[in-house]
């Protein structure tokens, strides 16, 4: 598998303190969508300090990208331990059981290529239907003039949430523009990614 956060749709509220993560080196990751196309409500499992089971059984998929884990995976403690084959239950007792009945589990999507500044000025109309550098030539005056660490901020958080609802548990972001006040960019997109609980690489670049 891919990443190495585990997403389910549940109820769990589990703190940020750490990633769920293979028992392996090999990082890997779930994503648990609905299939019957109701509003995505995922959570990351976390390392839960009682805030959430310590072994989950995602039981029971439509369909799952593992092979010998067609009743799922048991995560426990932030770890994904096991896999169910059909015919079978977790060899352990488990703390809680997610019926996955009616959703996929896939790997985490990787985004390796994302500019989370653009988030919020993709529906300007003036920028609309451009090739791409009359497209850069409409929006370079207004984030030149407009982009500070709040709105910088937002526009990163608004980007990373909309990943992680769309499978995505890991994500590269090429940032080039450093306007005055924007020095701390970098930090500012760590905290945030922190705070929803998704990997990412940081990638400052140079614009000139």
């Amino acid at each position: 598998m891919g990443d190495n956060e585990a997403m389910v749709s549940g109820e769990c509220t589990a703190a940020p303190e750490r990633m769920v993560t293979t028992g392996s080196q090999e990082p890997a990751a779930i994503f648990v969508a609905r299939f019957d196309r109701t509003p995505y409500t995922g959570q990351l499992l976390r390392n839960s300090r009682g805030a959430c089971p310590v072994r989950m059984w995602i039981k029971d998929p439509i369909a799952i990208f593992a092979e010998r884990a067609g009743r799922g995976v048991v995560v426990d403690d932030g770890r994904i331990v096991e896999l169910v084959p059909f015919g079978a239950e977790p060899a352990a007792r488990v703390d809680q059981v997610f019926d996955a009945s009616r959703h996929v589990v896939v790997p985490g999507l990787i985004n390796t290529h994302h500019h989370m500044l653009q988030t919020l000025t993709r529906a300007h109309p003036a920028a609309l239907n451009k090739e791409l550098f009359p497209w850069l030539d409409v929006l370079f005056p207004i984030w030149a003039k407009h982009l500070n660490p709040d709105n910088f901020r937002l526009a990163t958080r608004l980007a990373l949430t909309e990943l992680l609802m769309s499978g995505c548990t890991a994500a590269s972001d090429h940032q080039y523009l450093y306007t005055p006040g924007l020095e701390e960019a970098m930090d500012i997109q760590a905290e945030e990614a922190a705070a929803l609980g998704l990997r990412i690489t940081l990638t400052p670049a140079l614009s000139t």
